[in-house]
């Protein structure tokens, strides 16, 4: 009787795992990768192909022939934002490296005293003995204040030489020449830049125990959405020169092992209790708690599937699936490779309900919506003598570009839009934890305003924001900075 193809494993997106690693040379695996989960809500990668069919006419009226032609690996994968856990991608959709913060220390040692304006909320330095290094969009940490008020943590939108401007109410404070006093910059800062980073994924193929790796990987475009209500959230792209076969081990992990009737003799299953006894040999040598299992080669058609060890003793395994009883004297009973992927960090899911929107340094409490897009652009072109592209390479230009909802006021974001004036954007958010994300973009322009009239909550104004190259001499020349801690 053949064998019923039905009872085989059917892959499951939801028992699906993808990890990730830093390629030291683009398109090749390090000896000993360090491979790390990556948290997703849905996606994955793939092998595409250009196929070509033939164009030959015949009387039989049928394509006489069709070619595969050069391959790529592609991946779009659906994230929920977090604190952490996709700096690395950050890093290379931007091209930039992160920076970490910086401490001032008064009382002489880097400035002499501090003052604070509680009417412009501007902060100003005295004695400086060098360039404060604090920038447009920076969070700042003032601790140690005689003015009690004065501590605490405050966002710049403007810096000058001696002076900085920040978003929130600052109180009034005369010089202070505390030499406990200081101030620091928060958390790490990334810009654009020139550098190419290139990945290397592995997904483990959920219930069918199958392996496929992607390699020369680049992230070309993230398109992030920061809804009123829910939670934030990142799609990915990648672009990649290479997919691997699928196979049964990981790049990281434990291999499959097979074991077979001259390592247990006769198995015995027994369906009420779910258990495999075996006649001779330890079950414990090869099999562990949450290990996974299958059979080949066994008559006993039904144990085709896989199956989940919830317990093992030398001389009984007990799984969590159904099983039939019966026994079996002749088979191959492996142990399906493992993907031991380091675990990726843990922070809390973030909302933009919990942060600020700043617009020009100003709160805006009225916008329902914001999404924008980071595109790289990467292509790369086909040579002759080969199914691959050599090199995947950045398009023109980085291009930042999204839509902001807001509700419509006098002036406000519509009158930006009318007279074409630019403006800049800080977007924060905050995890329940301490730890926060945020977005800057240090010059921007709105553009094609729409309104819509049939709300009932109000009249929403849509406009499409385009990110442009800073123009200011309190930042970096560069059209988006993220800064995480």
């Amino acid at each position: 009787m053949a064998a019923d193809a039905r009872k085989d494993p059917i892959a499951s997106p939801s028992l699906g795992v993808l990890g990730w690693y830093s390629e030291v040379t683009p398109n090749e695996a390090p000896a000993s990768p360090v491979v790390t989960h990556f948290r997703r809500t849905g996606g994955g990668f793939e092998l595409r192909k250009d196929a070509y069919d033939s164009a030959e006419i015949s009387d039989k009226r049928m394509t006489a022939d069709s070619r595969h032609g050069v391959r790529r690996s592609m991946g779009e994968v659906d994230a929920e934002l977090s604190v952490q856990s996709f700096d690395a991608f950050w890093e290379g959709i931007m091209g930039g490296t992160w920076n970490t913060g910086v401490t001032l220390t008064g009382g002489g040692a880097d400035f002499d005293s501090l003052a604070a304006n509680g009417t412009t909320n501007v902060l100003t330095f005295a004695g400086l003995s060098g360039d404060h290094g604090l920038q447009f969009a920076d969070r700042i940490l003032i601790a140690n204040a005689a003015v009690a008020g004065l501590n605490g943590i405050w966002t710049i939108i403007a810096a000058g030489a001696a002076n900085l401007t920040v978003a929130e109410d600052l109180p009034a404070a005369t010089a202070d020449t505390g030499g406990t006093l200081t101030v620091t910059r928060l958390g790490k800062r990334l810009t654009i830049g020139n550098t190419y980073r290139t990945f290397g994924f592995e997904e483990a193929l959920g219930g069918i125990a199958q392996f496929q790796l992607f390699s020369g990987v680049k992230t070309n475009t993230a398109e992030i959405n920061l809804p009123p209500t829910g939670i934030a959230t990142v799609k990915w792209t990648f672009v990649g020169q290479e997919a691997g076969g699928m196979t049964g081990t990981s790049i990281y992990g434990d291999p499959p092992v097979a074991r077979s009737q001259a390592d247990y003799g006769t198995l015995t299953f027994n369906a009420a209790a779910r258990t495999i006894t075996r006649a001779s040999g330890d079950f414990t040598s090869t099999f562990s708690v949450g290990d996974q299992l299958r059979f080949t080669g066994i008559t006993l058609q039904h144990l085709k599937k896989i199956l989940t060890v919830l317990a093992v003793t030398a001389t009984v395994i007990t799984v969590a699936e159904t099983i039939e009883g019966g026994t079996a004297a002749a088979y191959t009973m492996t142990r399906i490779a493992k993907a031991t992927y380091l675990p990726a960090p843990q922070t809390s899911v973030l909302a933009a309900a919990s942060g600020v929107l700043l617009v020009d340094g100003e709160a805006i409490g009225t916008v329902t919506g914001f999404q924008f897009t980071i595109d790289n652009g990467i292509s790369g072109a086909p040579v002759v003598g080969s199914n691959s592209i050599p090199q995947l390479v950045w398009g023109a230009r980085q291009s930042i570009s999204g839509r902001l909802t807001a509700l419509l006021q006098e002036g406000g974001i519509y009158g930006k839009f009318e007279g074409e004036i630019e403006a800049n954007i800080i977007m924060r958010l905050d995890d329940p934890d301490g730890h926060w994300l945020q977005f800057a973009m240090p010059r921007v322009k709105l553009n094609s305003a729409q309104l819509d009239r049939s709300a009932n909550e109000g009249i929403p104004i849509t406009v499409d924001v385009v990110a442009l190259e800073s123009r200011r001499d309190d930042c970096e020349v560069t059209d988006l900075i993220i800064t995480s801690a």
